[in-house]
């Protein structure tokens, strides 16, 4: 399960960063196998300094690569699956030429990146991976032919470069990464989707009914970018309204964050938000700032199924 919310959370997170200067497929399925590429990237070419923006992560997605984000360090079986997709990324490469008339040369070729919070010598040389003096610690490369570059997220140094890859880290790694997000200027165009998206992974850990002791430590590390987040949306409620000058436009400013926050945790417990659902966030819509405090917590704690039951008749 935790597995499950990371893999969420990362895929997520690493569509919203890379976006703006890439285009993102989401699980891309490797054919006539039972196996998945996470993300796979291919940078526009007028967006560079989009890509510069994300420091270390933008200079990995600078050419076509496919991502490979882990919680844990990745088993011998993981290893094994990601050379096969590794063979396959390299064999789509030569296909996609040979379609174009094209000649294919080795620094063309698509790279697969593993992102793992830790990684023991014994993986590492079962990939032949090695530093390379350009590129900085935690960085690894194995031989050509293989084409899998490694990051390990721990060992990165803690500099603004790295900050959107130290975000998938874990324990200590993780935590220093957020509190260096909730420090980023408001103004930065970054801050508020991955609050946002913290924010989530918040909800969606605590709408679990099993959380083991680490998801109960992150809790509380992404407590504070949930509370960030909530009181930014509120804020700029008040803003809409106020900038239109009428209570009613106030009304409808604090009515349009509300129902960003509503449909903001239902997609993070339900993943999609059915027509039954439109009832439910009417609903919420309609309460008062005291009905609505006091049933809030019912989107955390009843189904799918009892919500709908409940409200959305």
């Amino acid at each position: 399960m935790t597995r499950n919310r990371f893999d969420q959370f990362s895929k997520q997170f690493l569509e919203e960063v890379l976006t703006p200067s890439s285009i993102v497929e989401i699980s891309r399925e490797v054919p006539a196998e039972p196996l998945l590429i996470d993300l796979w990237v291919t940078p526009a070419p007028e967006r560079t300094q989009q890509r510069q923006n994300l420091g270390l992560l933008g200079r990995i997605v600078a050419s076509p690569c496919a991502l490979e984000p882990y919680r844990n360090s990745p088993s011998p079986e993981e290893v094994n699956h990601c050379v096969l997709k590794a063979a396959w990324v390299t064999a789509e490469s030569y296909r996609q030429a040979k379609r174009a008339g094209n000649r294919l040369s080795e620094a063309a070729l698509l790279q697969l990146w593993l992102f793992t919070p830790t990684a023991s010598p014994a993986l590492l040389d079962s990939l032949g991976a090695k530093p390379q003096v350009s590129w900085p610690d935690g960085v690894y490369f194995s031989p050509d032919s293989l084409k899998i570059g490694i990051v390990v997220l721990h060992q990165l140094p803690v500099v603004e470069e790295t900050l959107w890859l130290r975000l998938l880290g874990r324990g200590q790694t993780q935590e220093q990464a957020i509190s260096e997000v909730i420090a980023l200027p408001t103004e930065d165009t970054r801050r508020k989707p991955i609050l946002k998206l913290l924010a989530t992974w918040k909800i969606s850990i605590e709408s679990s009914e099993l959380i083991d002791t680490e998801e109960e430590q992150l809790i509380m590390a992404l407590s504070q970018a949930y509370l960030e987040w909530e009181r930014e949306t509120e804020q700029r409620g008040l803003q809409r309204g106020l900038q239109q000058g009428l209570q009613q436009g106030l009304q409808q400013g604090l009515q349009q964050e509300r129902k960003t926050n509503v449909e903001t945790l239902l997609r993070a417990r339900f993943d999609t938000l059915t027509p039954q659902f439109e009832r439910v966030i009417a609903h919420f819509l309609s309460l008062n700032s005291q009905e609505y405090t006091q049933q809030f917590p019912l989107l955390l704690s009843l189904s799918s199924e009892e919500l709908i039951s409940r409200f959305g008749d």
